[in-house]
């Protein structure tokens, strides 16, 4: 290869200067435009029109440019102003386009301007043009005078070949911004003139007005951070004319514009780097003009602000460049999501079915349970078919908060539970996808921010109906897995929180134990809810599971028992909460509770002693006192608290002491709830009446001038003695008051009894000052109990006594009309008459008749005492001595404390007696265990239904007996369910339609149920339940039974004679079942005279008690005559 030859120098210079340099690119250089001042609207006119000279056209727009600021900018009061307003109205009339002719339009010299400048690609006549175009209607829009021109200006700018000139200039590159921005501007001006006139129609020719919007909102300058706000960009001359249109069009356009393929993304999606001013302008418009429109659907909101479009809003909760602003971005964008995602009718979210899942579908339900009995919905896999997952119609609202942290976010998390508030069906949802976090105890900043978010989930309400009125009316209950983790989410489990209630970390376990204490709360408002909702099995089901998967969600007792006797006695807000969650572990979760068997007594001394304290902050004994009344409520419970008794470390017995701080007056330590408490205390112990209960002693103490100490001891040595020995001092009343008439029930209170036995051993001990003060509150109370109602007499006797050793004792007055005299202390209100106690005598013709039925009719009476005699019976003596029956109807008492108590009590019974060496401990276990499940629901407003007490009471003894002929037949229906029908008698149907378990055994099945029978007619509801099924006819065609002995027979007749007794149960008997005719039939086939004379008296007894206008218009007047012959 030869040597390259050097360069010639002369042919590169001729190569750059000469022909061939045509071919280089041309150097582009901006010429900045001349102008000169305008000063008539004819120089307007000659500068504005066409010249195919560029450089003269830009010196004609740059000229009117410069007019048009001085308009726009002058301030207030400058004289040139109306002159030059003048001379630009003078040149739009002057532009104002003929009636005649079509192709004319206002300013015809400016729109040829701009079409040249298009064919020419003269981008700087592209961009003069729309900024010329946007100042003058901007000049105009803020005069009324000129609004006809500005009018006239945008019909030109909306015909087709000026929209084409507007699509080219919105087309431009996107690195020529000063095309593109002048006009959105010009569009913007357009779009808002004369309150938004041409904003629909605008629209409409989006093709053009709107060519490469959506790339236009992404095109910002090059400079890092926010823009400089007097240099705006594309991306934000953009947006400005995106709020415009929101703000003037109508609902059905904003929804179209919004959901405009790609917008909201493009949007969104450089958010972080828009100005303050930008950015609430935006939020503002989206909230005014889109959010809050009640004429766009949620739908379409929904998908406009989809989660990855939420979450582009929720990252400008770091946006920091609005320091120095008043209201900042980040409070601006927390208030928009809040309003998004939580509002029903102005937000994103779309009606949901609350606790009930999306798809589940209540006539598959409804076709499923028809043939599921008791426990049928074990079969319906519905109900456990969302423990994994729980389908959500608010998918993309699901989505967007899975992406929050409130453990790491105060905003974030006031966002979250605001969404679960308004939207509940995202609660389970939420908890069965995020499981990133653990609650293991950590004591951290995020460990805290998780809890206090937990905390205030657990404490939202329960929706109304569950969330769904039309499922809840269906009669279908919401699947327990998703209640139960709206009361305790998942990331709570048992594991976990037995960890956090770890002694070592305080503040750790007092987190926890403020947990567990509001989802005991939101459980017993779910419980409720169940319970109110139906009576069917399926409710019953449902609410039992939830209860059942609550207690295996929660830690044991014993550990929550461990953790509150490890808290310091100073930390008193800990244990006063710890305190409470103990109650409601006996309130809401018994069966937790009693196995742990927790003594309470010596924290209730230890409680007692600490108050006795000094405290340097009041508020720290107020806390105290809260925990001392829990404390006070957990004993209560406890069969084995001995109330009465000197315990070490107090000087007087619980009781006393308990009395003492309920008679302080002052602020801090009143409470009614610690005096309801030891008020049935003293009631179910017989100290005092239940009348007047222990109201007149406590206002006697608070009315005397101070008692002493000695004089304490011996009030509370006065109440140990009542409660010891109750029937000693019933007794010694008798003695003292001259009154033998036992047999009536007690009406006076016990503790003055005993001080006056007291007194004159008193009076040998202390001295005359201590005498003196403890006459006055004798004196006082022994008036207060006469105002209470007690007995007048009594009263005075004993004060009679007393008087003999305390001169300064002053006796009682009888309140104005009373009796001047009372029969004795034992007046009370009659008791309720039964079937022996009837008011009418009966007709001396078949009064001995009568006496033959009703021998063993008689109610039994309700033993209270019952409700701690039986904790210190074994098994055995609870099943053959009767002390478990007694407790059964206890549960029938009319009193709702002492209904509670017995449930309470049985429960413990059950547990006893299940963990004893009993041969049939299973199924006596059973039984109670039934009886207190079908029970639960109703005693806190109503006594339990007859036929359950009825029945557990004759159950008890057979299933003890396992050679007794209906052992198998009470042993199957105990297994077929856990809770009875309250509309049904249990094992009637075995037993009147099914065959004997032997076939000797008949007769002896229905002696025992004719028996039980007999003790469900208490009340006239139990008539509803005979009624039913005809129950009442099928005992009767029993009777009629040929081979029935006397005594069998006569336990028909029994049933019959105590119905009797129930309001409308003679009508009943008479018009439903015929029972005159019945008896008139049995009559004559009696063979002994006796047994005829029964059924004569009968019918007698049954005309009598009868509604005889209703039974003789039913009959038509006859049954009159059929009763007398």
């Amino acid at each position: 290869m030869g040597k390259r030859q050097p360069r010639d120098r002369e042919a590169d210079t001729l190569f750059q200067d000469g022909p061939m340099s045509i071919r280089k690119k041309q150097k582009v250089v901006h010429e900045v435009p001349t102008s000169e001042p305008i000063t008539s609207s004819r120089q307007m006119r000659m500068l504005l029109t066409f010249d195919p000279d560029a450089r003269k056209t830009r010196h004609g727009l740059q000229s009117f440019k410069l007019f048009l600021d001085s308009l726009n900018l002058a301030a207030d009061g400058d004289a040139d102003v109306p002159k030059n307003r003048e001379m630009l109205a003078l040149y739009l009339e002057s532009t104002q386009p003929s009636p005649d002719d079509d192709n004319a339009v206002y300013m015809q010299g400016l729109f040829e301007t701009w079409a040249n400048a298009v064919q020419t690609h003269n981008d700087g006549l592209l961009s003069s043009v729309a900024v010329v175009l946007s100042l003058l209607l901007q000049v105009i829009s803020s005069d009324l005078g000129l609004v006809r021109h500005g009018m006239g200006i945008c019909e030109a700018l909306l015909q087709d070949r000026h929209l084409k000139l507007i699509a080219r200039n919105l087309s431009s590159d996107p690195s020529k911004g000063f095309v593109i921005s002048p006009t959105l501007r010009l569009l913007r001006e357009v779009v808002s003139l004369d309150g938004g006139v041409f904003a629909r129609r605008v629209f409409r020719c989006r093709q053009y007005t709107l060519a490469e919007f959506v790339r236009n909102l992404e095109v910002k300058h090059n400079t890092e951070g926010v823009e400089d706000a007097t240099k705006a960009s594309v991306r934000t001359n953009s947006i400005r004319l995106l709020t415009t249109f929101l703000k003037y069009l109508p609902a059905d356009d904003r929804r179209e514009l919004v959901l405009t393929r790609g917008l909201m993304s493009h949007l969104t999606f450089l958010l972080k780097d828009d100005s303050p001013s930008v950015l609430s302008d935006l939020i503002e418009s989206f909230t005014k003009y889109f959010l809050t429109d009640s004429k766009i659907p949620s739908h379409s909101k929904s998908l406009a602000f989809s989660a990855k479009i939420l979450a582009r809003f929720l990252n400008l909760y770091h946006y920091s460049h609005d320091a120095n602003e008043p209201a900042t971005i980040a409070d601006k964008i927390h208030s928009f999501l809040m309003l998004a995602c939580t509002s029903k009718d102005t937000g994103i979210m779309l009606n949901s079915s609350g606790f009930y899942p999306e798809g589940l579908d209540p006539t598959a339900v409804n076709s499923t349970r028809g043939c599921s009995g008791i426990m049928g919905v074990e079969s319906l896999s519905w109900m456990d078919r969302y423990k994994t997952e729980s389908p959500v119609v608010n998918t993309s609202l699901l989505e967007f908060i899975l992406k929050l942290r409130p453990w790491a976010n105060l905003k974030h998390s006031e966002l979250l539970v605001g969404c679960f508030s308004a939207c509940p069906e995202l609660v389970a949802a939420y908890f069965q996808k995020q499981i990133a976090f653990t609650f293991d105890p950590k004591l951290s900043m995020t460990w805290i921010g998780y809890a206090a978010f937990l905390f205030n989930t657990i404490q939202l309400p329960i929706p109304e109906d569950f969330g769904s009125s039309a499922r809840f009316s269906a009669n279908i209950p919401p699947p327990s897995s998703i209640v139960l983790d709206s009361i305790l989410p998942p990331a709570l489990n048992q594991k976990v929180l037995t960890r956090c209630l770890d002694p070592k970390s305080p503040l750790v376990s007092f987190f926890a134990t403020r947990l567990l204490v509001v989802a005991m709360q939101k459980l017993e408002e779910a419980l409720k809810l169940h319970q109110e909702a139906s009576e069917s099995p399926i409710w019953r089901y449902a609410q039992r599971k939830l209860l059942d998967d609550f207690c295996h969600r929660i830690p044991d007792m014993k550990e929550v028992i461990r953790s509150y006797k490890a808290i310091p006695i100073d930390s008193v807000l800990h244990r006063a909460t710890a305190s409470h969650l103990l109650s409601l572990y006996y309130k809401q979760t018994p069966q937790i509770a009693l196995a742990a068997n927790f003594d309470a007594s010596p924290l209730l001394i230890s409680t007692l002693n600490h108050l006795e304290t000094q405290f340097e902050n009041a508020r720290d004994k107020a806390v105290l006192l809260i925990e001392l009344e829990n404390l006070l409520e957990i004993a209560s419970y406890s069969p084995g608290m001995r109330w009465f008794a000197k315990t070490e470390g107090l000087s007087m017995s619980p009781f006393t002491a308990l009395l003492q701080l309920a008679c302080n007056t002052s602020h801090a330590f009143h409470s009614s709830r610690l005096e309801d408490a030891i008020s049935l205390i003293a009631s179910e112990h017989q100290v005092v009446s239940k009348s007047s209960g222990l109201k007149p002693l406590v206002e006697a103490v608070r009315q005397s001038e101070g008692i002493s100490e000695e004089g304490w001891l011996v009030l509370d040595n006065c109440i140990q003695r009542a409660a010891a020995s109750p029937l000693k001092y019933i007794d010694l009343l008798q003695e003292f008051s001259g009154d033998n008439s036992g047999s009536e029930p007690l009406r006076l209170s016990l503790v003055l009894v005993t001080l006056s036995e007291q007194v004159p051993h008193v009076c040998k001990t202390v001295d005359d000052d201590i005498l003196a003060s403890l006459a006055d509150l004798i004196s006082k109370y022994a008036s207060l109990l006469v105002l209470y109602g007690e007995s007048v007499y009594s009263i005075t006797a004993l004060c009679v006594k007393m008087k003999e050793h305390l001169p300064w004792l002053q006796l009682p007055k009888a309140p104005k009309g009373a009796e001047a005299k009372e029969p004795g202390p034992f007046e009370s209100k009659p008791a309720d008459v039964g079937p022996s106690k009837a008011n009418d005598p009966p007709r001396p013709d078949y009064a001995t008749a009568l006496e033959t039925i009703c021998a063993d009719v008689a109610d039994a009476d309700l033993d209270n005492s019952a409700l701690t005699r039986w904790a210190i019976k074994n098994p055995e003596d609870l099943i053959d001595d009767g002390y478990a029956i007694s407790v059964f109807r206890l549960l029938q008492s009319e009193h709702t404390s002492i209904r509670r108590e017995a449930l309470v009590n049985l429960r413990k019974m059950a547990v006893k007696v299940k963990e004893s060496s009993h041969p049939e401990k299973e199924q006596v276990w059973l039984l109670i265990s039934e009886l207190v499940e079908s029970c639960h629901n109703t005693v806190a407003s109503s006594p339990a239904p007859s036929q359950f007490v009825a029945f557990a009471s004759h159950s008890l003894s057979i299933i003890s007996n396992p050679l007794h002929a209906l052992y198998p037949k009470i042993n199957r229906f105990l297994t077929k369910g856990p809770i009875w029908t309250p509309t049904k008698l249990p094992l009637i149907h075995d037993i009147l339609h099914g065959e004997p378990s032997e076939d000797d055994k008949l007769y002896i099945e229905l002696s025992w149920l004719f028996s039980y029978l007999l003790d469900c007619l208490q009340t006239k509801e139990d008539l509803a339940v005979f009624y039913r099924n005809n129950w009442m006819e099928k005992i009767l065609c029993a009777g009629c039974n040929p081979n029935f002995r006397a005594t069998l027979r006569g336990k028909v007749h029994r049933i019959i004679y105590k119905i009797t007794y129930l309001e409308g149960g003679s009508t009943m008997l008479v018009t439903r079942f015929g029972i005159v005719s019945w008896l008139k039939t049995q009559k004559v086939q009696a063979t002994q005279p006796s047994e005829a004379s029964v059924y004569q008296a009968l019918t007698q007894r049954i005309w009598e008690t009868c509604d005889k206008k209703h039974v003789e218009e039913w009959s038509g007047e006859g049954m009159s005559w059929a009763v007398e012959n």
